[in-house]
């Protein structure tokens, strides 16, 4: 079963793990935007104090061995969400999302653009 997967911008550790995931798996097109390559762990250590200092304490890395941090993951299909879509009930990713697994199953791409009726 294929599927698409939304990605990108301004996102968690979660999203740029979940997409290299989706890429290296091949479930399916990654659709949106690259995620910010923002990815790091952290532990915590108590100081003399006692107040507590969150401290680097893993490294993650991509299944070709590509350190996560720093390195944003890239898209299969690239769109991105108009300033103030989501103030909408329009989504220009989900609708593209739909259009590329329409695509892969040979059905005409419908528009959800304004909302069901």
């Amino acid at each position: 079963m294929r599927f698409a997967r939304r990605a990108g911008g301004i996102r968690s550790s979660r999203q740029t793990i979940i997409s290299s995931c989706h890429r290296t798996l091949k479930l399916g097109k990654v659709v949106g935007e690259p995620t910010a390559g923002w990815i790091i762990y952290t532990g915590a250590v108590t100081l003399i104090d006692g107040s507590v200092l969150r401290m680097p304490a893993t490294k993650i890395f991509a299944a070709d061995g590509t350190p996560m941090e720093m390195h944003p993951r890239p898209v299969d299909v690239a769109v991105t969400r108009p300033v103030g879509e989501s103030y909408t009930v329009t989504d220009v990713q989900l609708d593209t999302a739909v259009a590329e697994l329409l695509k892969q199953i040979g059905a005409p791409a419908k528009s959800t653009a304004g909302g069901p009726d």
